[in-house]
């Protein structure tokens, strides 16, 4: 969008406000981001793995002049800026084994890659407001675009549920804005590899205590609901924990009843 170079020079540094940068890397790994852009149907959702393989723009006088630009300056090799930001980044993906993939929806036939698909990713059609937005100054947030495909070197605990994987590489310490490692998402990490072999974790800094590991208790809740698994395999609510007589709490400062 045109903007006024200072503006434009506030706005992008990559130094405070990283969240406005995307890199794009021509074969990498990466996941797509939203369900709106890719075809559920076949297999191609949120969460899906794909490999990086190329930009496209809309306009064409934006893309002969951006093709033109990376074959100048990709000569020499490093970080390559664009001026204009790709309307779509072309992904492959592994179609699904269960689901017929129509040619017509494939930007690479099937007789030419039998055992890969091209997909046009654009931007995610409905961003969190909260969660794509940055600070400049003061009380002044902007909200962003993003495509819905980012490089994809990792997966969180939270998409690898269900998932299962020939090794897993886990990182057991927190990172800046990350949850904390629990009982739960330790046996997450755990039970997604094949066998207990293939298990590894990143080196520990010398601020981490294993001895933290030892302490990790499952929830109550959890403990509840698998007491309650009877020997058919099937859940069967029981009165041991429901019977209990309910605590309640007063607080002096505002008489709100806790319970």
């Amino acid at each position: 969008m045109d903007c006024p170079p200072t503006l434009h020079n506030l706005l992008y540094n990559e130094n405070l406000r990283p969240e406005l940068f995307a890199y794009f890397v021509e074969g990498a790994p990466g996941q797509i981001l939203d369900n709106e852009n890719a075809n559920v149907n076949y297999g191609a959702c949120n969460g899906t793995t794909c490999k990086m393989v190329s930009l496209s723009w809309d306009c064409p006088i934006q893309e002969a002049s951006m093709r033109e630009l990376i074959q100048q300056q990709g000569e020499n090799g490093g970080v390559i800026e664009l001026p204009y930001p790709p309307d779509h980044i072309i992904v492959s993906i592994k179609p699904n084994e269960y689901a017929k993939w129509p040619n017509e929806l494939n930007l690479a036939p099937s007789s030419v890659r039998a055992n890969e698909i091209h997909l046009p990713i654009g931007k995610i059609v409905r961003p969190d407001p909260k969660r794509y937005s940055c600070h400049i100054s003061g009380s002044v947030n902007v909200r962003y675009t993003v495509h819905a495909v980012d490089l994809g070197f990792a997966i969180t605990v939270w998409k690898a549920q269900g998932g299962t994987f020939p090794f897993v590489l886990a990182m057991l310490e927190n990172i800046c804005g990350g949850k904390p490692l629990t009982y739960e998402r330790a046996y997450v990490m755990f039970s997604r590899a094949i066998a207990a072999s293939r298990f590894r974790c990143f080196p520990q800094s010398h601020t981490f205590k294993v001895n933290k590991l030892f302490h990790l208790r499952p929830k109550i809740l959890a403990i509840k609901y698998r007491m309650d698994i009877g020997p058919d395999g099937y859940w069967h609510e029981r009165n041991s924990f429901t019977d209990l007589p309910q605590k309640k709490r007063f607080c002096s400062k505002d008489h709100a009843e806790l319970s």
